[in-house]
């Protein structure tokens, strides 16, 4: 995949003008829509995603992953999130860096990074994906509304060079994605994904809609579906926002 850096100033959100560019036939795979600022940033399950203008990674990269099936595209989420957990890992190799179901980038247990996955499905093919990512570089001071918050300037004490972690993340990136064109490699994704769960086969407390429970995290299903253990019965699976950790 031939990545190709497209810099914005302002945009409303990377993830609408790479969304944007599909809709006029410009898009192309291995383009990277990169912004100094989003005015409306988003996250999973419709929260914002707030970022100082200038200090953190905001970018989309576009996919054309025509070779999995729509049932297979949270392959696509394990692509990214290991890519840059491993170039996070790089740059704190004391600290432990782990992906937080299904998508987000922790370092120890704060939050400095997110994944949003928009993607296009027309009838069996996966024609377009969308992974909208935003890494906390190098802003230090967040909001109350965001306690878990941080940045790596936190963990390394000094600024990170945007250019040269979109560099290497994209490079990151794009080793994963080629596994997803052999089963050899799609098992090595799998159980990569796996060995860097939060929490995993820790016992923990979870919240569904029917209230509060304790449960440790098993694995991930080829769906994404989330297996958890809970003390008072089977393993049980999960889709994303069936339930969250309380932490």
């Amino acid at each position: 995949m031939n990545i190709v850096f497209i810099n914005r100033s302002v945009v409303k959100s990377t993830n609408d003008d790479a969304l944007s560019r599909i809709d006029s036939h410009q898009a192309h795979e291995g383009e990277m829509i990169c912004a100094f600022q989003q005015e409306n940033g988003r996250g999973q399950g419709g929260n914002r995603w707030d970022s100082e203008p200038g200090k953190n990674l905001l970018c989309s990269l576009i996919l054309t992953p025509h070779h999995l099936s729509p049932a297979r595209q949270f392959l696509l989420t394990q692509v990214v999130s290991l890519g840059i957990s491993k170039v996070i890992k790089g740059l704190v190799p004391n600290e432990s860096v782990t992906v937080k179901w299904p998508n987000d980038l922790y370092i120890n247990d704060k939050k400095v990074g997110g994944i949003l996955f928009q993607n296009i499905i027309k009838g069996n093919i996966l024609d377009y994906a969308v992974a909208g990512i935003g890494i906390n570089l190098n802003q230090e001071v967040f909001g109350n509304e965001l306690p878990n918050a941080a940045s790596l300037i936190h963990f390394t004490n000094q600024q990170i060079p945007i250019e040269d972690f979109r560099q290497q993340m994209a490079h990151s990136i794009d080793l994963y994605y080629k596994m997803t064109f052999s089963s050899s490699g799609v098992k090595q994704l799998e159980e990569e994904y796996l060995q860097k769960l939060y929490k995993i086969n820790e016992w923990k407390t979870y919240r569904t809609a029917e209230g509060d429970f304790i449960g440790k995290i098993e694995g991930v299903d080829e769906f994404g579906r989330l297996a958890i253990k809970r003390k008072s019965r089977s393993t049980e699976w999960y889709q994303f926002k069936e339930i969250e950790f309380v932490l």
